[in-house]
């Protein structure tokens, strides 16, 4: 394999570039959030789209604890917060009910429920792929060729995490 000429490393320049813009886009969503909340314990938990929505409902709380100020500072003051929220209880694994699960028999199907991301990170995962491709493909050249496995499952498997990258990039280059 012969040195690069300028016009291909000048392309890698480019396509390096558009994949960290990419990730610092993500990097800026994730810190945005994707949902916000606001709680105080008397005050319960809510739900909002903007971090506005939560500041502002978390100083009306606050507020109302000023107005029963009178008779001195109420410690749930303390309790009043809002914050983003990353990850959420999804539902999954869900499938239709067979005798092996105890629960009433009217119940039709049973699933589990785990915390996943609400904000997904399409660049973020392409880059992972690519740098776990590139690991690969590392292992192999620093072996001079040999891996525990045949060389050539070692580049299928790099081309298979590579392509897994591609599908999580989607449209992004």
């Amino acid at each position: 394999m012969g040195k690069p000429t300028y016009e291909e490393l000048e392309a890698q320049v480019k396509q390096l570039a558009a994949e960290r813009d990419a990730v610092v886009a993500e990097n800026v969503m994730l810190k945005s959030g994707a949902a916000y909340f606001s709680y105080g314990s008397e005050h319960s938990f809510e739900w909002h789209n903007t971090q506005y929505d939560a500041v502002e409902a978390a100083e009306a709380a606050i507020d109302d604890y000023r107005g029963e100020a009178c008779d001195g500072w109420s410690e749930e003051v303390d309790t009043v917060c809002w914050g983003v929220i990353m990850q959420s209880s999804t539902k999954i694994g869900e499938r239709p009910r067979n005798e092996d699960d105890c629960c009433d028999p009217s119940i039709d199907t049973v699933c589990d429920y785990a915390l996943l991301p609400n904000i997904e990170t399409p660049a973020t995962d392409y880059v992972i792929a690519s740098l776990r491709a590139e690991g690969i493909e590392q292992r192999i050249a620093s072996r001079n060729g040999a891996w525990n496995g045949t060389t050539k499952q070692a580049e299928e498997y790099a081309a298979q995490l590579r392509n897994q990258s591609e599908q999580v990039k989607g449209v992004q280059s």
